[in-house]
C-alpha cells in the first residue's frame, strides 16, 4: 500500500506507548516528507524511555522536564536535545541531569531555586557542575574547592562550564548506561551535595580549610567500616585546624592541630552522616568496668574512640548540623580527657599519697582521693 506503519518491539514495548507510534505513523502518511524529524523525535523518545526506566528500577524519582524558562534551560549548552531530571531524596532542590546531546549523554548536577514571585513557580538554575564519571572512578581528588558561596555565578573552571563534546569521556558507549553506573552517579551526587552543606557551615563560621584524601593517614575503624563506599575516593575529606574549629571552645589545647571531617552514608537510601575525627594530644587509656577490653570502644552511639590510634570520631547524624554537633561534644569529651590525664599525672608523680584514677571512658572519669572516698564527673 506504501503506507508506513510504526510499532514498539523489545525491550520497551509497553501498552502505553501504543498511541505514540500511531500518531507518528498518521502524521507520517499524511506528509512522509517529516520522516527525517519524526525518526529523531522517536531515537530522542526512545534514549529518554530507557534512562527512566533504569530510574524507576532505582528507585528513583525523575522527571522528563522542570518548570524552567527557556532562558535557563540554555545553560545547559547548545548541544542539548533533551533531559531527564532526577531528583536527589535527601536534597530535593537538587538533581541529577541527565543531558542527551546528539551522541551520547552528559551528566551535570544542579541546585535550583523556585521563583517564589513568579506566576507559575518558575525555576532557576542557581549552580551547574558538570560531572566526568572517569574521574570519579580515578585516584585524583575531584571535587574541586569553591572560593565563594555566591550561587548563580558561572565559574570558569573544569567543574562548571560546558564541555566541549571532544573533551567529554564516555562511561559508556554511546546512550547505553548501566544501571549500577546510573546509581553510582546518583550517589556521587549525594556526597557532593552533602559536602557543599558541610563546606557552608565553615564558611559561615570563617573557619578555613582544604581538602585531603579521605582514605589516606588515618584508618577507618571497624565500628565505621560499615558506612564506606567504592566511591570513597572520588569524595574528599575536609581539614580543619584545630586553632580554628575549637577557638574558644573548652579544652582547644587536648587536640592535635589537623581535623577530618568526612561525609558518609550518602550513598544509601538512609539520611547521610557526618565524622569528624580527632587526635588527641594527651593518650590516656580507657580503663574501669564501663572502657571494656577493645582497643576501640564506643562510649555513646555518636562518640567512638580508637585507643592505639588515640583518634575519637564524633558522628553527627545531621549534615546541615555537624559543625554545632561536634563542638557541643567535643565540650563534654575534651573536659573528661584533660581530667583523666591531670588526675593520671598527679598519681604518677606521687603528690597526692591516696590519689588514683578508677575508670575512665569519655564520658565519665572516677577517681579516689582519699581513703574510702572517690569522685564521679560525667
Amino acid at each position: 500500500t506504501g503506507r508506513l506503519n510504526l510499532r514498539d518491539t523489545g525491550d520497551l514495548a509497553a501498552a502505553g506507548r501504543g498511541p505514540h507510534f500511531t500518531g507518528f505513523s498518521e502524521q507520517l502518511n499524511e506528509n512522509p516528507q517529516h520522516l527525517i524529524t519524526a525518526l529523531i523525535r522517536l531515537r530522542l523518545m526512545t534514549i529518554t524511555d530507557l534512562a527512566e526506566q533504569k530510574a524507576k528500577y532505582l528507585g528513583l524519582e525523575s522527571f522528563r522536564r522542570r518548570n524552567f524558562p527557556p532562558q535557563e534551560l540554555h545553560k545547559l549548552g547548545p548541544s542539548t536535545r533533551g533531559t531527564l531530571y532526577i531528583q536527589l531524596s535527601n536534597f530535593p532542590n537538587h538533581y541529577l541531569v541527565l543531558v542527551i546531546t546528539d551522541e551520547r549523554f552528559q551528566y551535570a548536577l544542579i541546585t535550583t531555586r523556585i521563583i517564589t514571585e513568579s506566576m507559575y513557580a518558575d525555576m532557576i538554575m542557581e549552580d551547574i557542575a558538570w560531572l566526568d564519571f572517569d574521574r570519579i572512578h580515578s585516584e585524583e581528588i575531584v571535587i574541586t574547592a569553591r572560593s565563594d558561596m555566591c550561587i548563580g555565578k558561572r565559574k570558569r573552571d573544569s567543574d562548571t562550564d560546558i564541555p566541549n563534546e571532544s573533551e567529554m569521556r564516555k562511561v559508556d558507549s554511546g546512550f547505553n548506561i548501566e544501571t549500577a553506573v546510573l546509581r553510582e552517579l546518583y550517589s556521587y551526587c549525594c556526597a557532593r551535595v552533602a559536602f557543599m552543606n558541610v563546606e557552608r557551615q565553615f564558611k559561615l563560621r570563617g573557619i578555613p580549610f582544604t581538602h585531603v584524601n579521605p582514605t589516606s593517614g588515618s584508618p577507618v575503624t571497624l565500628q565505621l567500616a560499615h558506612i564506606q563506599s567504592s566511591l570513597a575516593r572520588s569524595v574528599p575529606a575536609l581539614c580543619v585546624q584545630s586553632q580554628d574549629i575549637l577557638s574558644g571552645a573548652p579544652a582547644a589545647e587536648a587536640a592535635m592541630p589537623n581535623i577530618r571531617v568526612i561525609p558518609l552514608n550518602w550513598w544509601s537510601e538512609k539520611n547521610a552522616q557526618v565524622v569528624t575525627s580527632v587526635k588527641l594530644k594527651y593518650v590516656q587509656q580507657p580503663m574501669g568496668k564501663t572502657a571494656g577490653t577493645s582497643a576501640v570502644i564506643r562510649p555513646s552511639k555518636r562518640i567512638i574512640y580508637d585507643t592505639t590510634q588515640a583518634v575519637v570520631s564524633f558522628l553527627s547524624e545531621n549534615v546541615n548540623t555537624c559543625v554545632d554537633e561536634f563542638l557541643e561534644e567535643w565540650a563534654r569529651v575534651s573536659k573528661m580527657v584533660v581530667i583523666a590525664r591531670e588526675v593520671a599525672q598527679m598519681a604518677k608523680e606521687g603528690s597526692w599519697d591516696d590519689l588514683r584514677l578508677l575508670s575512665f571512658d569519655l564520658r565519665t572519669v572516677e577517681f579516689a582521693y582519699a581513703k574510702d572516698y572517690t569522685v564521679s564527673i560525667s
